[in-house]
């Protein structure tokens, strides 16, 4: 996360919402909300994942991400982790719950982690 934001020449406070990858695993969940909060912890950052709507993809989970990355930012809405009743009190940023949140995004940024560390991060910006 913090190579992308490196490469986009870009800082934490840029970003205006993430997509997680989220699988809702223990050890993966853990270490990526550590990481969303050592990036942009303390600042209300939205938060969503897909994966609690629509199962995981996969081999696509990254592409799906974007897909509603690149959604909020036309449309204004962020859309919510469903299937999430309770999130982790170790999380310092707000995860987007039960409806979909209303949000401008200039600049989003989109996780995807595979087995064995084969792991993308990337950011989106309008321009």
């Amino acid at each position: 996360m913090e190579l992308a934001l490196e490469e986009a020449e870009m800082s934490p406070d840029a970003i205006d919402a993430v997509v997680a990858h989220a699988t809702g695993t223990p050890k993966g969940d853990t270490a990526e909300i550590r990481a969303l909060n050592n990036l942009f912890g303390g600042r209300g950052l939205p938060v969503t994942s897909l994966k609690g709507t629509i199962g995981h993809t996969g081999a696509s989970a990254g592409a799906m991400g974007l897909i509603a990355g690149i959604t909020a930012m036309h449309e204004g809405k962020l859309a919510p982790t469903m299937g999430t009743t309770t999130p982790d009190p170790e999380i310092d940023f707000d995860v987007v719950l039960h409806e979909a949140a209303d949000v401008d995004v200039h600049a989003l940024q989109v996780n995807a982690f595979g087995f064995g560390g084969q792991d993308a991060s990337l950011v989106v910006t309008k321009d």
